[in-house]
């Protein structure tokens, strides 16, 4: 039933007429102005599709290129980390053994000298400054390791 109560027409379109034939050729009516705004909404909805896909692709692309350049930076930084805590760690065990070496021969030099008991009064001195770097070193290694963990809880 054609008219306002269809749901499959709106409501100022006319009844459903059949087309008009005339001289042989086949008159379509022009089709309802509602009809051509759909279209139209439609042309411009694809553009706007075509817009956004435009846009997604370029936001893809400079995710790539920035994740790739982050990643560059990131293993030039470690590759550099590692050289600068090799070097450090050398140089350390470096003068750990001049230091060591500088105390043996000033202990021999006490020791040919004739003095003993100053000989072992100074390897005590070293055993107990030693004893206590170790142990102040090793209060200190504990100190920073439960602040570091008592951060990452906080940061969870």
């Amino acid at each position: 039933m054609p008219g306002p109560l269809n749901p499959e027409q709106p409501p100022h379109a006319q009844p459903d007429q059949a087309p008009a034939v005339q001289s042989g050729q086949l008159q379509i009516p022009a089709p309802p102005a509602w009809f051509q705004q759909f279209l139209n909404n439609q042309s411009r909805e694809l553009e706007i599709r075509a817009k956004q896909t435009e846009i997604e692709a370029a936001r893809e692309q400079h995710t790539f290129e920035f994740s790739n350049s982050a990643l560059s930076a990131q293993s030039a930084y470690l590759n550099n980390f590692q050289d600068h805590y090799t070097r450090r760690f050398n140089r350390l065990w470096i003068f750990i053994t001049i230091v060591i070496f500088v105390v043996l021969f000033f202990l021999g030099a006490v020791i040919l000298s004739g003095n003993g008991q100053i000989a072992i009064e100074l390897v005590k001195a070293v055993v107990y400054v030693g004893a206590g770097g170790v142990g102040g070193y090793g209060i200190a290694q504990r100190k920073k390791d439960v602040q570091q963990q008592q951060q990452q809880q906080q940061q969870r």
